[in-house]
């Protein structure tokens, strides 16, 4: 399992592969999973960003 967060957003992604994605501004207490409700454009570009971080952080 791996977590990558930005000031508004909170990515889980589980090793079976299953992704949670948070709005902290609104859900601090991650309640509401945006992807159970769908992943939309702006829900995939968030995806995109917060797993490009997390690849830039595990490179040596």
């Amino acid at each position: 399992m791996w977590t990558a967060r930005n000031l508004q957003y909170k990515l889980i992604e589980y090793s079976d592969g299953r992704k949670e994605l948070y709005d902290l501004s609104v859900d601090p207490f991650e309640n509401n999973d945006l992807i159970a409700n769908g992943i939309s454009g702006e829900w995939a570009a968030v995806i995109s960003e917060l797993e490009n971080y997390r690849k830039e952080l595990q490179q040596p």
